[in-house]
């Protein structure tokens, strides 16, 4: 599972295979994190998001998926966080990520 910029590989093999692309509906994208009213407990810990940006800096996916499975067994209360950067990290999305990490690194302060 290696993280991929799909917009290039379709550029590529569009010009590659000399395609014309045709698109159907837009998918869904999962929107923004509210940190809103979210109290201490409802994040990871501070450590686990350093590790968690760690790993997603450097596009570890598999890893990322690891560190979440232990921070929820440590810290269930962060389950809403937790599963919006599975989701995340399962859609390659580590640009939103990253930033993500970061948002929750900023607001535990």
């Amino acid at each position: 599972m290696k993280p991929l910029r799909l917009s290039a590989l379709l550029d590529c093999l569009q010009q590659a295979l000399a395609l014309q692309w045709r698109y159907g509906p837009a998918q869904p994208v999962p929107s923004a994190f509210d940190l809103t009213g979210l109290g201490p407990d409802q994040f990871p810990a501070k450590s686990d998001l350093t590790r968690l940006g760690e790993l997603g800096r450097i596009g570890h996916v598999r890893g990322i998926l690891a560190k979440l499975d232990e921070v929820s067994t440590t810290r269930p209360a962060a389950a809403p966080a937790l599963s919006y950067l599975r989701r995340l990290a399962e859609n390659c999305d580590l640009e939103t990520y990253v930033t993500t990490i970061e948002a929750l690194a900023a607001h535990e302060r």
